[in-house]
């Protein structure tokens, strides 16, 4: 009797460690090569949170922590985004010195931006304290927004990333996310940077001149998701 009690007592105390282990190692799978990104002014607030590693066509990486326990519908609409690969080959459009970099639904052509998506893209609920929802997210250097138009619920592929802290947004753009590390910062900083111009949105046919245009393309190669 003494012997099968010894049996049971070995397999059961073999079993929670087994889980134990793969608890720990589905945990450092996701955090590999992430976990230095802990302390400091950027780092990581919750590790429970998606990640986001974002590859541009200038060689930049751009890594990031989602917040879905403040803005869940936005957060939500981004990973089924990204692991889409809708973002994937995209253009960043709209790029402005000293405020941020935008991207996230056009293709481009020489100067020529075409909507990638029509009207397959899908509005969401914007979550931001002046259409009702509670947000404290401040657009600070390095925080990631969603872009709209003039209806609080227009937003749907766009987003932007703050090169600058840009306090005048707060309340009125969707903020979910923000950098891990200073290396992702002065991606942004570098990618603002860049020198940009005129160029077209192609719409119905028809040319619309548009602005802020980086002169050289930048694309987004890869958005991938760690969760």
């Amino acid at each position: 009797m003494k012997k099968i009690f010894f049996i049971v007592l070995i397999f059961t105390i073999l079993t929670v460690s087994f889980m134990t282990l793969m608890s720990c190692s589905d945990n450092s799978n996701k955090m590999d090569g992430w976990d230095k990104y802990t302390k400091g002014e950027f780092g990581i607030k919750n590790e429970n949170n998606p990640l986001v590693e974002i590859k541009f066509s200038t060689g930049d990486t751009v890594r990031l922590e989602l917040y879905p326990d403040v803005a869940p519908k936005t957060v939500a609409n981004f990973i089924k985004l990204a692991k889409n690969g809708s973002y994937n080959g995209l253009t960043m459009h709209r790029i402005i010195e000293n405020f941020m970099i935008q991207g996230g639904g056009y293709t481009r052509r020489d100067n020529i931006l075409e909507d990638a998506f029509g009207s397959s893209a899908k509005n969401i609920y914007g979550e931001f304290s002046a259409n009702g929802w509670a947000n404290n997210i401040r657009h600070q250097k390095g925080v990631i927004s969603m872009a709209r138009a003039n209806s609080y619920n227009s937003a749907s592929t766009q987003f932007f990333i703050c090169s600058v802290d840009c306090n005048f947004l707060d309340g009125y753009y969707c903020a979910f996310g923000r950098v891990i590390d200073v290396e992702s910062m002065n991606s942004v900083v570098k990618i603002s940077k860049v020198v940009t111009g005129g160029g077209h949105i192609l719409q119905g046919g028809m040319l619309y001149q548009t602005t802020d245009v980086p002169t050289d393309i930048i694309n987004i190669v890869s958005v991938e998701i760690r969760e």
